[in-house]
């Protein structure tokens, strides 16, 4: 084995880590492919990245064979800038010896560990207003810019606590949007001559 590259489980382990993270942060599917190959060719493997509901599975190859590993299960993303930019500046730190591997994995500790500096009440208001104003944008009446407020806090919080329960990404989806379909519709036979054109989607 080259002696300048690390062995194969650290690598793995830390390109894992670096993908999950920023999938779990908000970066794109592309932008991610992207940025774990070239770190991993930083340590001296060729990767296979595939991205699916279950994790990431990872191919690794030293030009000797192959060695594949799946990370850990995402239970959920966000949209975190701040963690992404210090996880850009982790995967673009000069690796000049094999402990800088550990003080890279620290690192991604604390991020892992930050979370989203946002509370989560926050969120859900913000996602209230982005689907109440979307309703006002489409021509809905005041009533029913009201209602995609409220279906808009009930789905973001639906969507919270499935992701801290670790809940299947497709299952969690199916809730989210039962459970504000839900919502608007029950609102929404307290005003019956009330049209619900422009309402949209939660």
């Amino acid at each position: 084995m080259d002696a300048s590259r690390p062995p194969a489980p650290d690598a793995a382990h830390l390109v894992l880590r670096l993908g999950r993270l920023m999938l779990a942060n908000g970066a794109d599917t592309a932008h991610v492919q992207q940025a774990v190959t070239a770190f991993a060719e930083r340590l001296g493997y060729r990767v296979h990245l595939l991205v699916c509901l279950e994790g990431l599975l990872l191919t690794l190859d030293d030009g000797k064979g192959f060695r594949t590993r799946l990370g850990a299960a995402i239970p959920g993303t966000s949209v975190n800038m701040g963690a992404l930019a210090a996880l850009n500046a982790i995967r673009r730190r000069v690796i000049a010896a094999p402990t800088e591997l550990t003080s890279m994995d620290n690192a991604l500790d604390e991020v892992e560990r930050g979370g989203n500096r946002y509370p989560r009440w926050l969120v859900a208001i913000g996602m209230g207003i982005t689907a109440a104003s979307l309703a006002r944008l489409f021509g809905g009446v005041w009533t029913v810019v009201g209602v995609s407020f409220l279906v808009g806090v009930v789905t973001q919080m639906l969507r919270q606590h499935l992701a801290a329960a670790a809940t299947n990404p497709l299952a969690a989806a199916g809730l989210c949007a039962f459970g504000g379909g839900l919502v608007g519709t029950l609102a929404m036979k307290a005003f019956p001559d009330t049209s619900p054109a422009g309402w949209p989607c939660g």
